[in-house]
């Protein structure tokens, strides 16, 4: 992304709740122009509901933009790898709700990144092997 300053605070294994315990010391601090925030895949692979997930999102892009007020957050979609295809329902339910909540909200950005990732047919354009 050069030369623009970027900084990946990103970690393997990142649910929505340890974002929200951290977002006061990791990314508060930086004062991002812009936050692209990924997070919620982690959550449905550990069985949680789209309302829970949904909420918790919210609650991280009420902070930053209450906390960092010239602050854009970009919301990139939960991606349907795979390994979640009986848990789609929910990846689709949490996409739909935050794009939803993003039309109402001019800080926030949603970003489908699905149709790129997935094959003509509609299934992901990966394999999982």
């Amino acid at each position: 992304m050069a030369p623009l300053p970027v900084a990946n605070i990103a970690f393997d294994g990142a649910q929505t709740d340890d974002w929200n315990r951290l977002i006061d010391s990791r990314v508060i601090p930086l004062k991002p122009k812009v936050v692209a925030y990924y997070c919620g895949s982690n959550d449905v692979d550990a069985g949680d509901s789209a309302v829970r997930i949904v909420a918790r999102i919210r609650t991280f892009i009420d902070r930053v933009t209450k906390a960092l007020p010239d602050t854009r957050v970009v919301f990139v979609s939960v991606n349907r790898a795979p390994e979640k295809r009986d848990r789609w329902d929910v990846v689709d339910d949490i996409n739909r709700q935050i794009q939803k909540y993003a039309e109402k909200n001019p800080r926030v950005r949603y970003v489908d990144v699905n149709p790129a990732l997935a094959a003509a047919d509609g299934s992901p354009g990966w394999s999982s092997s």
